[in-house]
């Protein structure tokens, strides 16, 4: 008889971003191996082959709503279900809503929410890390302030994309065309992107994504795509010239995955890129995102053929380290450790 697990994440696909696209990977590549169920706010969540989903009502302060108020669904389904393992996508709010299930626990972490944070955020995290069998990082960086800040270990296993989608096709790769994919925010380093989009009037800058920033992304060499398939974004990853992620500060971000696995090289800030893409060797790292700076870094990369042809080199050999299947096999070795 397979063994339960309750795959916990805040939202999933068809909402796009690194986190809820690797929870769903995580779900249908272990449904097979597992009696998967997944249990998420998103009220229309994409299916998933093998993997029953529970959707729950979206609330304000979830931690909060789901610790008391609706705290008797959530006990109503481990009766019922009597789950071996629970892994929830961050620590708020699943981790610390779930802390005294009984079951073993794990906590994959996924970005930055663990940054520089309030007394009450740092005391509902440290909690939940306190009832946790296991914590995950995506990431080394993480992994390091995690220790430092909360005193908590971590075992780190790199994200994973599907690369039999995101893959290389025979597309024409365009020599004028700069994509970014993700959520349309300041943090993401949009509005530096659209500064540097005014010194190239004659580059193509492609926005894939949704977020409060929409409206700003109205240059004349400028377009706005919306939420894409991932047969969608494979075909613009494949098209690009090169993908540009000017991030404050990222955790372990799919996006690079999926440009790299695509064969486009990347420019991207440091902190969470430089732990995927190889300075000069499969793209470009920003030691800060300043306009400026985007702008040397991509005029480089549109001038230089010696380093064009250098990427075109490297990068197919590096892109088959990103399979999503290396990491579910990574996570049910950690269930298999959990006595």
């Amino acid at each position: 008889m397979k063994k339960k697990l309750l795959i916990v994440s805040t939202l999933i696909p068809p909402v796009v971003g690194g986190a809820e696209k690797i929870a769903a990977s995580h779900a249908a590549l272990l449904a097979r191996r597992f009696d998967v169920h997944l249990l998420t706010l998103s009220p229309h969540p994409d299916p998933i082959p093998g993997v029953k989903i529970h959707s729950l009502p979206q609330k304000p302060l979830p931690t909060l709503y789901y610790s008391f108020q609706g705290k008797s669904v959530i006990d109503s389904l481990l009766e019922r279900e009597h789950f071996d393992y629970i892994h929830s996508h961050m620590a708020l709010p699943w981790g610390y809503v779930l802390r005294n299930a009984k079951a073993k626990k794990v906590i994959t972490l996924h970005g930055c929410e663990y940054i520089h944070k309030d007394l009450l955020h740092y005391v509902f995290v440290k909690q939940a890390f306190k009832h946790a069998d296991a914590v995950i990082s995506p990431s080394s960086w993480l992994a390091e302030y995690v220790e430092n800040r909360y005193g908590q270990n971590c075992i780190v296993i790199p994200n994973g994309i599907d690369t039999k989608i995101f893959r290389r096709l025979s597309t024409y790769r365009s020599a004028h065309t700069v994509f970014y994919a993700g959520r349309l925010l300041r943090e993401k380093g949009i509005l530096e992107l659209l500064e540097c989009a005014k010194r190239f009037p004659e580059i193509n800058f492609r926005f894939a994504g949704m977020g409060p920033l929409e409206p700003s992304i109205d240059l004349d060499n400028t377009e706005l795509l919306g939420t894409l398939s991932p047969e969608g974004l494979v075909k613009e990853y494949n098209k690009a010239t090169v993908c540009i992620f000017p991030s404050y500060r990222e955790n372990y971000p799919t996006v690079a995955l999926e440009a790299l696995s695509c064969g486009a090289p990347v420019i991207a800030s440091r902190t969470g890129f430089s732990e995927i893409v190889e300075h000069e060797r499969t793209g470009l790292i920003l030691d800060t995102v300043a306009p400026d700076e985007i702008e040397r870094a991509l005029d480089r990369l549109l001038t230089d053929k010696k380093l064009q042809r250098r990427f075109a080199k490297d990068i197919p050999k590096k892109a088959q380290r990103f399979s999503a299947k290396a990491m579910a096999d990574d996570y049910a070795k950690v269930y298999a450790s959990l006595r």
